[in-house]
């Protein structure tokens, strides 16, 4: 390689990518002045325009109003360009056409004549980069199979504009580059890993979008990283047919939320929307109930709550697909109760009961029961106003749902869905019925939210998303996923680990059962971590059946600490939070706890070192945190240290994936302290 000609290449690049910035900071000036000219337009004219004007006038500041996000979004693109605008370069030969150079980066980039300088990874021939070694190869573009010969390929590491090193390759990531990046600090926010995405990964992301997909991942093999450059990739390429507010991820919990939302803009992209399963039940059963959240549901099981027999037998019971198909035959029986059609009359007009009873029973079959109503009313206001040639009135509308209505039986969601389960109880199933005006325990939580959609219908429009994610299936239970599956019409991507439940009761139970909730679909495994050293995956794969893959990055071997005394202990992990950041050099460390009292009780002992993280609303923000892994699943950090690492806190099976859990979220150093005998897991 011409290392001359590569350092002018990256400078004319950076000249192109500053003369972009400037074009865009010139457009956004102009944008923004023409933005608020056109809202002052509309704010003064209010009262002077007609319905159609105003609906323009609207439409236009909206249309002006995206175009503005999107020259943000451009800016932000380039800002990242001009520190690193490209990362890998093949030299290909198209079949029957010149050979080139294709500079593989974040975004294409083009200069004043239209050149192109920098291939946008997510573009059909970057595939060639991502999946092939020297030689021939294929990829699918918009026109076709398209075949070429790689004849070689570098990979760059560019920063500040500067060229740190270049590496001749025959592979797509090599190990030397790959665990270059892979020994980085954690960050308090999740990157993105464009430049080092391996070949099983992109395969993953670059998955027909048609289709739902499932992706069974181990620890640190890049499962919510993937599904994020998924969607930064449907975005690119079906950007005329999809936007970022059509798709949705459902997320665990908040904390969670901010510390993926980052990646997308980082790609160039919106932001899309994340929805917790929660929040979904917060906004659709505000006026019906109030209920037990899962966090206080698991904190309970983790502080040492004994459950009595008869809970666990319904807790088991209300995690099973056997509750979702009995609650879907009751739903069904009850229907045929609800409804009972009679005749119908306005002046001479009539409408006859047999008409009504086929409507609802079958003409509006899909429909949540109140919703079969409205439409029945629509439908008689409709043929009224065409049989008597006029508009319905306010009046007469009154009437018209009145007396339809009359023939639907209403009843409260929390009524109909304790009748349910006596009904069950009487035939012979483990259920308990919860009280009617107490707080509703966890496990009826999505029970009757699956009730309240099927009979009652939603407060949002849910229909309007495009395409779903939905991450830690395994913190699913079947009754979720069939409210999931109601709710959202169009393809799904389902990302998890089942060596990670966590909830020894409600939980998906296994593979299988989640290939056979999710109905036709795609699947992936992912067996390779890439997020902790070989030691740390060696010693995690002591915990769990299905072995993961280490990669080859060395550090330190997992250390266990006896301590004579909590105090002891308290000392020496205040001693190796100093070491970790002062010798080592670290930028974050998490001190896992089992549950929040242990978290609690040493914060209380190292106040000015730490964050108390607690809480899944909050942020993470970087630095020292207290927490459980309940809290933190999914997040990754430089060291991790497992406070009380005993026999008491982990001796049983769902405690052992804890543990799993708390040891995969480190990327170079994991330390357990203990004071009573050590966990038989750990031995």
């Amino acid at each position: 390689m011409d290392i001359v000609k590569e350092k002018e290449y990256l400078n004319r690049t950076l000249d192109t990518v500053a003369d972009n910035l400037s074009s865009v900071d010139s457009a956004l000036a102009n944008s923004g002045e023409e933005l608020l000219k056109e809202r002052a337009e509309i704010w003064d004219s209010t009262y002077e325009i007609d319905e159609i004007e105003q609906s323009t006038l609207e439409t236009n500041a909206q249309l002006k109003g995206d175009a503005y996000i999107n020259l943000l979004l451009r800016k932000g693109t380039l800002e990242k360009q001009a520190d690193s605008p490209y990362w890998g370069k093949i030299n290909y030969t198209p079949n029957g056409l010149p050979t080139e150079d294709l500079y593989i980066g974040l975004s294409s980039l083009a200069d004043r004549h239209g050149n192109i300088l920098v291939v946008d990874w997510r573009a059909p021939v970057a595939n060639v980069y991502y999946n092939f070694e020297l030689g021939n190869t294929e990829y699918v573009s918009p026109s076709g199979a398209q075949k070429g010969v790689v004849n070689y390929k570098y990979q760059f590491k560019i920063e500040k504009g500067t060229l740190k090193f270049v590496i001749d390759t025959q592979t797509t990531i090599t190990d030397e580059v790959l665990m270059r990046e892979l020994a980085k600090n954690a960050t308090p926010v999740m990157k993105n890993i464009a430049a080092t995405i391996q070949r099983e990964q992109n395969e993953i992301i670059r998955l027909n979008f048609g289709k739902n997909l499932l992706v069974q991942g181990v620890a640190g093999s890049g499962k919510t990283s993937i599904a994020l450059h998924r969607i930064a990739y449907l975005l690119y390429n079906a950007r005329d047919t999809i936007r970022a507010k059509e798709i949705l991820i459902i997320s665990p919990n908040k904390a969670f939320s901010g510390y993926i939302s980052h990646v997308l803009p980082e790609l160039g992209e919106e932001n899309v929307v994340q929805l917790g399963m929660e929040d979904i039940a917060k906004q659709e059963l505000k006026d019906v109930t109030s209920f037990e959240n899962r966090s206080a549901y698991l904190e309970k099981l983790y502080d040492g709550e004994t459950l009595s027999q008869e809970v666990i037998a319904d807790l088991k019971y209300k995690a099973s697909e056997e509750f979702v198909l009995d609650l879907q035959r009751y739903i069904s029986k009850l229907e045929k109760k609800v409804f009972k059609g009679r005749n119908f009359k306005v002046g001479d007009y009539e409408c006859g009961k047999d008409l009504f009873e086929k409507m609802f029973f079958q003409r509006f079959a899909s429909y949540p029961w109140l919703v079969r109503m409205r439409k029945i009313v629509e439908y008689v206001e409709t043929d009224l106003s065409r049989y008597f040639h006029n508009r319905i009135n306010a009046k007469l509308h009154y009437k018209v749902t009145e007396n339809l209505f009359v023939m639907y039986r209403r009843y409260a969601t929390v009524e109909l869905y304790r009748y349910i389960l006596e009904r069950l109880k009487e035939e012979g199933k483990p259920v308990i019925v919860p009280e009617k005006d107490d707080v509703l325990p966890f496990r009826d939580v999505y029970g009757l939210l699956y009730l309240r959609i099927k009979t009652e219908g939603t407060t949002l429009d849910y229909g309007k998303y495009k395409m779903v994610t939905v991450d830690e299936m395994q913190d699913y239970f079947p009754i979720q996923y069939a409210v999931i599956n109601h709710l959202f019409n169009c393809p799904k991507t389902i990302l998890g680990d089942l060596n990670q439940i966590v909830d020894p009761y409600m939980n998906i139970g296994s593979l299988e059962n989640m290939q056979k909730l999710l109905g036709e679909h795609e699947f992936r495994r992912l067996t390779t971590s890439y997020r902790s050293s070989k030691e740390i995956t060696e010693f995690a794969n002591r915990l769990v059946t299905e072995k993961v893959n280490p990669i080859d990055r060395h550090e330190e071997p997992p250390e266990i600490v006896k301590c004579g005394s909590f105090d002891e202990e308290a000392k020496e992990i205040d001693r190796e939070i100093d070491r970790a950041y002062q010798e080592k050099g670290y930028g974050s460390l998490a001190i896992i706890a089992r549950n929040k009292s242990q978290a609690q009780r040493l914060a209380d002992k190292l106040r000015n070192k730490v964050t108390v993280l607690l809480d899944t609303d909050r942020a993470y923000r970087g630095g020292t945190v207290i927490t459980t892994a309940l809290i933190v699943k999914g997040f990754e950090f430089d060291e991790v240290i497992v406070l009380d690492a005993d026999e008491e806190n982990y001796s049983t099976e769902s405690e052992k994936r804890i543990l799993y859990v708390t040891v995969t979220r480190a990327l170079h150093s994991v330390k357990f302290y203990h004071v009573g005998e050590l966990s038989h897991f750990l031995k």
